[in-house]
């Protein structure tokens, strides 16, 4: 299955719509989903969230976090970038 990152997936504001955007979207089933941020702590309340999201409504994904940025992109299918200064 495909492999999608989300570059800044630490965000308030577009980590959960793109988290809900994908968990939503049929054809991205049993995808992974790796979040990549500079913030452990934001990063990881997000994760937390996607977590929630696939046990709650019994999503077949997988999601990872990770800061390392050769981690999150190695065998990536789609990059997703939101990075706010």
């Amino acid at each position: 299955m495909a492999k999608i990152v989300i570059i800044g997936g630490g965000s308030y504001t577009w980590g959960p719509i793109f988290l809900r955007d994908i968990f939503t979207t049929p054809a991205l089933k049993g995808c992974t989903v790796t979040l990549h941020d500079v913030d452990a702590g934001r990063m990881g309340l997000i994760y937390r969230l996607g977590q929630k999201m696939l046990a709650d409504f019994k999503l077949d994904f997988r999601l990872e976090q990770t800061q390392s940025l050769d981690e999150a992109l190695a065998g990536a299918d789609f990059i997703l970038l939101t990075i706010t200064t």
